[in-house]
């Protein structure tokens, strides 16, 4: 499955900054594939700018300047387009451009070594952090319509690869932090949420994310060892803030979403006809027949002997004449689109609430999330359900108490969207041709319907092997099962103790706990109308995953004369994380209706794998 764009109803419109044209030029509008194209430069000095990232919106696709400041975007988007342009040390811009080509100037940030950044188990300042770190906030993650955390980063964090091999909801991009270390090894970075390492972060919803720190090089294996090889991804949710009053915030993202990249171009059934006719002539003709008589043989066998099918009805029954083209008169009786009749618009809708503030003392965060997204391949669908609340307590000057509880529960539906075989949703139109029609047909080309008048699926049995013979992958998913339930917990607290301005213990414990369970059933009878024996499968299976970690470290922070500070973090950290699984699968149903694996055949053993594994670190 491609990837998808979104087009989206926002509830709120972004201001935009002024773009310079680098020379006049008549104003476009409503270009389709259009290029855009420029050069990005330092504001005050002119100087280009090599490795600015530019994204445009709703889109996940992003391009880089190349050391003479020159980009060059090639788009099936419409003028005007809504640019996101950053840089690391300038300020981040968001402009409405109308033209092309353009002049894009980015003002340098002073500040930027003073942001204040997560890393690990503590906090730093980017001027005193030795390693290499880059940061999200959230309000980059707020303008954002994504689903996972992995699509959030891309084009936001340099030198981050970010690769996302379907468009499939609720399926998340595989980042590489630090390139690829291994070819049979993971290469995956280790999450680490609200202190949690290895938590799921697609589990989350990114409008409860403060912030993320990706840190890139190693001083994210000192920290947390040989998980951290990959790179680590540091993810901290929102909370309150003392001496607030509550806000309450609501939040409503209706959208579409389609394909993003065009499909190839087909035949049309006229082109289809003529093309086959030409290539049976073809044949005949190495085979040493004379022209005539190659092209007689192509005209006679091209509806029964290759294509199995005439569109054109009973009174064309040799729609091709000897010369190769559409006998006059020929009009085809169905124009089915497998294409169309695979794909649709989905629609995506989230919806987000929260509640946050603090009194003098005690501050909290509250949130609930509903996401419902359907791709654009049809039975391609994702839904999560999400909640939230952070709570932090200072009872006295010296101790502080907080906890955290964050539920998740989704259920993804995944067609096949790789390979090359008939089960592929993404590529089944492209092995059968718009000839075959995906209901059946009368003679006249009316539909055959069934006695409650519904149209009946046509499996195409009669279709030659090269059509996909006996295969209606749209028949098919709709009597079928396949979805994949995940549940999530995560549980946190901590204490602090406070023995001086600059010297306290920090306690913490997290549980992560994970629950994925699949089911999956299909069945020939659909297909072919005949029960037989052995015929239909289902499987289930069910992951569990349950990791702690405690930890407690003594942090001693100092700065002397405004211009030295020394720090220094010691403790130990406790982490278990243990995995359970079990599966089983069945064939020869031969109870339609039954889905469940016990309902299959009773003459062998029922197959179960189990497994278990449990490590200590």
């Amino acid at each position: 499955m491609r990837k998808s764009s979104l087009f989206y109803l926002l509830l709120s419109l972004a201001g935009s900054g002024a773009v310079a044209p680098s020379f006049a030029q008549e104003q476009t509008k409503s270009i389709i594939n259009a290029v855009l194209s420029g050069v990005v430069q330092d504001a005050a000095t002119g100087k280009p700018l090599a490795g600015a990232t530019l994204s445009l919106k709703d889109v996940t696709h992003h391009v880089s300047t190349d050391k003479f400041g020159r980009f060059q975007f090639v788009t099936g988007q419409k003028l005007p387009f809504t640019v996101t342009i950053s840089f690391v040390g300038y300020t981040s811009q968001t402009l409405v451009i109308d033209h092309s080509p353009v002049v894009i100037e980015l003002e340098p940030v002073d500040h930027t070594l003073e942001e204040t950044v997560v890393v690990g188990y503590t906090t730093a300042k980017k001027s005193s952090y030795t390693g290499s770190v880059a940061t999200v906030s959230g309000k980059e993650l707020d303008n954002l319509q994504i689903t996972t955390i992995g699509k959030a980063l891309q084009g936001t964090v340099p030198g981050l690869q970010s690769i996302a091999a379907a468009g499939q909801p609720g399926s998340d991009a595989e980042l590489f932090v630090r390139g690829v270390g291994s070819v049979n090894a993971s290469t995956a970075p280790l999450y680490v949420v609200d202190g949690a390492p290895g938590a799921n972060p697609n589990s989350l919803n990114p409008k409860d994310i403060l912030s993320i720190s990706v840190l890139k090089d190693a001083t994210a294996s000192a920290l947390y060892g040989s998980r951290g090889a990959n790179g680590v991804i540091v993810i901290t949710t929102k909370s309150g803030e003392l001496n607030s009053k509550t806000a309450v915030n609501f939040s409503a993202n209706y959208g579409y979403t389609g394909r993003a990249v065009k499909d190839y171009e087909y035949l049309s059934q006229q082109e289809y006809y003529e093309l086959q006719w030409e290539a049976i002539r073809n044949t005949q003709l190495d085979q040493g027949k004379s022209a005539g008589d190659a092209a007689q043989y192509a005209t006679d066998y091209l509806v029964d002997g290759a294509l199995k099918v005439n569109i054109f009805g009973a009174n064309y029954p040799k729609p091709v004449g000897l010369d190769g083209k559409l006998v006059a008169g020929a009009t085809s009786l169905w124009n089915d689109n497998w294409g169309e009749a695979i794909a649709r618009r989905g629609i995506r809708q989230q919806y987000d609430l929260s509640l946050s503030g603090g009194g003098a003392s005690t501050r909290y965060y509250l949130s609930a999330g509903y996401l419902n997204e359907q791709g654009w391949i049809r039975t391609a669908d994702f839904k999560r359900y999400n909640f939230r609340t952070n709570i932090q307590s200072k009872v006295n000057n010296w101790f502080e108490v907080g906890g955290n509880v964050a539920l998740s529960s989704g259920f993804q539906r995944a067609p096949t969207q790789s390979d090359s075989n008939t089960g592929n949703f993404a590529n089944f139109q492209r092995l059968v041709s718009d000839l075959y029609p995906v209901y059946q047909r009368n003679p006249d080309g009316s539909y055959v319907l069934d006695e409650q008048g519904n149209k009946i699926w046509d499996y195409g049995l009669w279709r030659p092997t090269t059509a996909a013979s006996g295969s209606n992958i749209l028949g098919s998913a709709e009597n079928a099962i396949s979805g994949t339930n995940n549940e999530s917990v995560l549980l946190g607290t901590n204490i602090k103790i406070s023995f001086a301005d600059n010297l306290f213990l920090k306690t913490s414990a997290n549980i992560d706990y994970r629950n994925t369970s699949s089911h999956t059933y299909s069945h020939s009878y659909y297909s072919t109308g005949v029960l037989t024996d052995g015929a239909g499968s289902a499987s289930r299976s069910s992951s569990r995953t349950l990791n702690y970690t405690v930890n407690s470290f003594l942090n001693y922070a100092a700065t002397f004369g405004n211009k030295h500070s020394i720090s220094a973090l010691v403790g130990p950290e406790i982490y278990v994380e243990g995995a359970s699984s079990l599966s089983g699968n069945r064939t020869g149903f031969q109870v339609l209706g039954k889905t469940e694996p016990s309902a299959g055949t009773l003459t062998g053993l029922l197959p179960i794998i189990s497994s278990q594994a449990g490590w200590d670190r």
